[in-house]
Parts: structure tokens; sequence; C-alpha cells
């Protein structure tokens, strides 16, 4: 890698009868780092169980993949191949309990390889690039709120649609699958994010957490912090990665 990378990740439950989040960060065998969050769907049934079974399949999967000599339109085939074994064990766990059968989850996937970082996303859980002065989203929330900034007839959606879903993971569920490509700066941050983080700190907010954190472990436990005094009803989870020449 031509980057030296540090990482952290944390999730907490929050005022939620259980955390349906469930997240990875790792460095694979062939010294490539991933960083994956998945946010099963709240009020569906087996949201839990649908992002411990993405997380688990896909940490296995990208264990095992050399990027060194992989070609864009070929990583491309990687990515959308890895959400079809999800889905797969999905609904081989759905046939066995019918109950799980409307599970569902968020998930957004994180590759550095080289100067770029490749970033699968489904749903509203969000990558964002943090520098001392800007938060940058990489990732656009497939959420009713986002399609109402493009699209007049959404419009009553601004305020209320980023509870609801437009894409999601689940053996039911309508799927939409989007591709990034960033470009790294010489230093930065890499910020992974579920909804419940995210939806109540604002940008303000996580530079000055940023100026004041030291550590990475500090910085995701008090962005959490913060959300949750902010109000977040819901699971927060947070990765964060440093990244430098």
């Amino acid at each position: 890698m031509k980057y030296k990378l540090d990482f952290y990740g944390r999730t907490e439950q929050g005022n939620r009868a259980q955390n349906q989040d469930n997240l990875v960060f790792f460095t694979n065998k062939y010294d490539y780092f991933l960083a994956i969050i998945a946010d099963g769907m709240g009020g569906h049934p087996g949201g839990k169980v649908a992002s411990k079974i993405a997380i688990d399949v896909l940490r296995e999967y990208y264990d095992d993949i050399n990027f060194k000599y992989i070609k864009e339109k070929k990583l491309k085939e990687i990515f959308l191949y890895s959400i079809q074994l999800v889905l797969d064990k999905m609904k081989e766990v759905s046939i066995e309990k019918k109950e799980l059968i409307d599970m569902g989850t968020t998930l957004n996937i994180n590759v550095f390889i080289d100067e770029y970082l490749y970033t699968l996303n489904i749903g509203d859980s969000r990558t964002s690039s943090i520098t001392k002065k800007a938060v940058n989203s990489i990732t656009i929330d497939q959420n009713l709120a986002s399609m109402a900034k493009n699209y007049k007839k959404y419009n009553n959606y601004i305020g209320d649609g980023q509870s609801i879903l437009t894409s999601s993971l689940g053996p039911k569920k309508e799927l939409r699958v989007d591709l990034y490509k960033t470009k790294l700066n010489n230093n930065g941050f890499i910020s992974i994010t579920t909804d419940g983080v995210h939806n109540y700190v604002n940008e303000m907010e996580f530079l000055e957490i940023l100026e004041e954190s030291k550590e990475l472990s500090s910085y995701t436990k008090d962005v959490i912090d913060k959300a949750f005094s902010n109000g977040s009803n819901d699971n927060m989870s947070c990765i964060m990665v440093k990244y430098e020449r």
C-alpha cells in the first residue's frame, strides 16, 4: 500500500431493544484494508440476523481477494458477486426460518487500493471524506429524502424521507447497488457511519470532534456520544480511518 493506515470502529445499542448494526474492519491476507458496515432494518424481522449474515459472508469472501492485478471492470464484478453471496445465504436462512423472509439491511463496503478508495453502497449507511476543513459525503443515501432533492414529486419527503429507504439488501427487498471511486489526498480521514450517527451530527460538530480527539478510538466514541446527546434513538456505529503517505 502507498498509505499508512490507522483505523478504529465502534458500535452502540443506543435507545433500542437490541443492536442491529454490525461492522468489521480488517486487513486481508494480501494486505488490503476493508471497512464494512451493515445496519439491520429496525422495524423488520431479522434485521440483526441480516446484518450479521452480510458481515460474516463478506469478511470471509474478501479475506481471500488479491486486488493487486484486478482491473476496475473485474472489481465491479467482484463487488456484485459478493452481494449475490450474501443474498444466497439470506435466502437459505429464510427457507429454514420463514419468519425471517422479510429480513433486510443496509450495506456499505470500502476497499483501499493504492491511492483510491472503492465503495459499494446499499441503503443509507454513509462513507464520507473528512479533512480539517470539511466533511464531504462520498455516497448518496438511498432514501426518499435524497430523491426529494432531485425529483419534485418527492418534495414532501425532504424531512421525513430520511427514514424511508428506497433500496436495501434482503430476500424480498428492492435492491440498487451504487459504486463509487474516490481519489485519496495525501492525508485525510474516511468516516463510515450508520444513519443513527450522521443524521444527528452536523458537519461543524464532526470537525470540532476531530480537532479535539487525539486518538481514533476517542473520535468514534465522541461522535457516537454526540449523536446520542443530540437525540439519536437508533443504533449508532462509526468506523474511522486515518490515511497518510
